[in-house]
């Protein structure tokens, strides 16, 4: 229980690495939030066994499929549109990047850093840092 707690504080101290530490010691127990907390720990410190970690653990298919969306477009910026455009769920983050691009579509701005402009403000509102900072 301790190292729970001690993982939640490290996560808000930013110190990530800890809070992977304590958080895979006790992952069996962890709420939903505890999850989100360590698998964006992960991308926050470029964890090698993110995608591992993100195929293994039991979160719902929801937010799964949002990591790996994010995971694409942060890795794999070219698959990143149709990434987004086969997300079939319900789920702000998401439903953030997709406003993103149809805004780029609506102003019929053929300008590429423009789009990736307004990318990387879902990206920022979505808190996910480590993908504003490759894109």
């Amino acid at each position: 229980m301790y190292k729970k707690k001690a993982a939640a504080i490290a996560f808000e101290a930013r110190d990530f690495v800890k809070s992977i530490t304590w958080y895979m010691e006790t992952l069996s127990t962890l709420s939903l939030r505890e999850k989100e907390e360590l698998l964006m720990s992960m991308r926050y410190t470029g964890n090698k066994d993110f995608v591992s970690t993100l195929s293994a653990i039991d979160i719902p298919p929801y937010i799964k499929k949002a990591y790996e969306v994010s995971w694409t477009c942060e890795n794999t910026f070219i698959d990143c549109e149709n990434s987004i455009k086969k997300y079939s769920f319900d789920y702000q983050p998401i439903n953030n990047l997709k406003k993103a691009f149809d805004d780029f579509r609506n102003l019929k701005n053929t300008d590429i850093n423009y789009k990736e402009a307004l990318l990387i403000g879902a990206f920022y509102q979505n808190k996910d840092y480590s993908t504003v900072i490759r894109v």
